[in-house]
């Protein structure tokens, strides 16, 4: 009885101590896994929090250039009413009676506070002859001035007003200062440029365009988004509600911008591919040249228009991961084929000149793509060219060369601008960062750089001096 009595005792002591390893192994387990369980949520916090403050840049970039496209609109059409009451004012002063004191009387009636700067009975010798002009005053610039000139005066001469440009551009910039500050937060500026259409380009005066300086307004869904973020690390407790709740908060502002993007596309892009076949249409079916011109116009600033539009929505499908484009086979010949036109006629429309040179050796060569989306990455190269590589001194050539080197094909874009600033190339790739600088978004070149990536290719910065500027689109070539 003692020996089996010693034997149930070990076999119990031996037994309690198989369950304290077993417990023993079960917390360290069960540690590890809660270990592991903290590690990935504060992983997933930290990754969770780089992701929203992206959302919200991309969303402010986005709400950003909407109000400028706005702003523009609405300020250029004001712009544009004022002048025309005033040439109005004026056309209806008899040409014998035209005078400074009747010239102030029609000004005051237009209500239009503009800085006449002189009167004029006679053309600069840049703008043409008297018999051109019409009974009607028209406006052009010359010699850093603004003339609202018609035939009239005494031995069949002309007369109308001088405005100085720069002081015509304050004027219109002092109209809307207190206006844009107060409810837009927001400062206007007009400057001179060579085109004399365009987006922000204002009608009737020729060679001024609009440019705005938007500070950023706080966002309801942005801030709300950021505060998520640092109210879950703070709550370590709540760790899981906190993930639960960023993840909620992630998914609702990517529907948010999808559904940004999607009015974009219902609101604008139908819209103006409308309007662009209307003016189109009437266009062709007007025999009138004033308003073959206007309509012309019309076309040119709806297709602008358009291709803003469309960059905003490549840059959103992007920047949303939904960047999703199928590609095919196609030859380097026939790519440049295809998209050499539209290319062409946007370095026309700028008054440049464009070559398309592929060596032989690379013309059969097959490429992978997306042949639309890799076509925009070339227009945006050539687009980037006509805004700011144009001299009013040189041929304004843009080069599109490509050659083979192995199983990669090199596209060099080369124009003979007055090269990129040192300080504007870090950021050259950078969205949204060459707006300002070049009265633009800021997504062209943005945009192509992710469109080379995507295809396995690479878009860089080859040179940019005095000389130029030179583009190089690196793209993988199929076996042959």
């Amino acid at each position: 009885m003692a020996g089996r009595r010693g034997i149930s005792r070990a076999r119990a002591v031996g037994g309690s101590g198989e369950r304290r390893r077993a417990v023993r192994a079960g917390t360290l387990l069960l540690c590890a896994a809660l270990a592991a369980c903290v590690s990935a949520g504060f992983a997933a916090l930290a990754w969770l929090g780089v992701n929203v403050r992206e959302i919200r840049a991309t969303r402010e970039a986005e709400i950003r250039a909407a109000r400028v496209v706005e702003l523009t609109q609405a300020r250029e059409t004001e712009i544009f009413r004022e002048w025309t009451r005033f040439a109005e004012a004026l056309d209806a002063i008899p040409p014998e009676d035209f005078s400074e004191a009747s010239v102030r009387a029609a000004a005051s009636r237009a209500g239009a506070a503009l800085p006449v700067k002189a009167l004029a009975d006679a053309l600069p010798p840049s703008a043409g002859t008297p018999a051109e002009l019409g009974e009607k005053f028209s406006a052009f610039r010359a010699d850093g001035d603004y003339f609202l000139m018609r035939r009239g005066g005494g031995n069949g001469g002309a007369q109308g007003v001088v405005l100085s440009a720069d002081a015509l551009f304050r004027a219109f910039e002092a109209e809307s200062r207190e206006r844009l500050a107060r409810t837009e937060n927001a400062v206007m500026r007009v400057v001179p440029v060579a085109e004399a259409r365009g987006f922000g380009v204002v009608r009737g005066l020729p060679g001024a365009k609009l440019e705005f300086d938007l500070a950023p307004r706080p966002h309801a869904e942005s801030v709300a988004a950021e505060r998520a973020v640092l109210l879950a690390l703070a709550g370590a407790a709540a760790m899981l509600a906190a993930i639960f709740a960023l993840a909620v908060r992630v998914f609702l502002l990517s529907e948010k911008r999808r559904l940004f993007a999607s009015s974009v596309s219902h609101e604008l892009k139908t819209p103006l591919a409308e309007l662009r076949l209307c003016a189109e249409t009437a266009h062709e079916r007007c025999g009138d040249p004033a308003v073959r011109g206007e309509l012309d116009r019309m076309r040119r600033s709806a297709s602008e228009l358009s291709d803003i539009v469309e960059n905003l929505l490549l840059f959103s499908r992007m920047r949303s991961g939904k960047f999703r484009v199928p590609a095919a086979e196609i030859s380097v010949d026939a790519f440049f084929r295809r998209v050499s036109d539209r290319i062409a006629e946007r370095l026309f429309a700028a008054d440049m000149d464009v070559i398309f040179d592929v060596e032989p050796a690379a013309r059969e060569r097959r490429l992978f793509v997306n042949e639309e989306t890799l076509g925009r990455v070339l227009f945006n190269l050539a687009d980037n060219a006509a805004k700011h590589a144009r001299r009013d001194d040189g041929d304004n050539l843009v080069a599109f060369r490509a050659r083979v080197a192995g199983r990669r094909l090199f596209i060099d874009v080369a124009d003979e601008g007055p090269g990129i600033p040192p300080e504007v190339r870090a950021r050259l790739f950078t969205p949204f960062a060459g707006g300002s600088a070049s009265r633009g978004l800021g997504l062209g070149l943005a945009i192509s750089a992710r469109a080379a990536r995507a295809f396995g290719g690479r878009l860089s910065l080859l040179k940019s001096d005095s000389a130029g500027t030179t583009f190089r689109l690196e793209l993988p070539l199929l076996s042959k």
